[in-house]
């Protein structure tokens, strides 16, 4: 985990970025969170990114129907839905999703990286399944952010 520590607390930002370049610099990696002070630096490392840009009424939902449920991603259980949280997806859209998207297009304008926008979960299985078959990448490296249950799926090769 980058971010969470076992005992509920966070990682400071000097502990992230060293997990972080340590993961970055592996020939294979996924990562999870949505770090936007970290973004140019995924995209230095990666060359295909699938952004979930979903509904916030689906984001929403996706977040409380986790509550309660044991996640990969946190070494707790999250038992209610935080209202800062909530007012942070809800905001998203029009206060960082801008910042986002421009850092994707100039990504894939000055170094090639391959964008895929997703807007629904159906787009996101498929996604996943030509993944999965070897269609999108073959042999790389892959990043998986999550940018505030807007995911987006880094991939880069050596």
């Amino acid at each position: 985990m980058l971010w969470h520590n076992p005992d509920r607390t966070t990682a400071t930002r000097a502990e992230f970025d060293e997990r972080l370049q340590r993961i970055l610099e592996e020939d294979a990696w996924i990562l999870d969170g949505n770090f936007a002070r970290t973004l140019p630096k995924r995209l230095e490392y990666c060359d295909t990114v699938f952004l979930l840009d979903f509904p916030t009424d689906v984001c929403l939902e996706g977040v409380e129907g986790r509550s309660g449920m044991k996640r990969e991603d946190m070494p707790w259980v999250e038992h209610e839905f935080d209202e800062e949280f909530r007012q942070y997806i809800i905001d998203f859209p029009a206060e960082r999703r801008p910042q986002m998207v421009d850092a994707l297009e100039d990504a894939a304008a000055r170094r090639g990286v391959r964008v895929h926008t997703l807007t629904s979960r159906a787009e996101l299985v498929q996604a996943l399944a030509d993944v999965l078959s070897g269609l999108e990448v073959g042999r790389a490296r892959a990043c998986l952010t999550f940018i505030m249950y807007r995911y987006a799926t880094y991939w880069a090769s050596r």
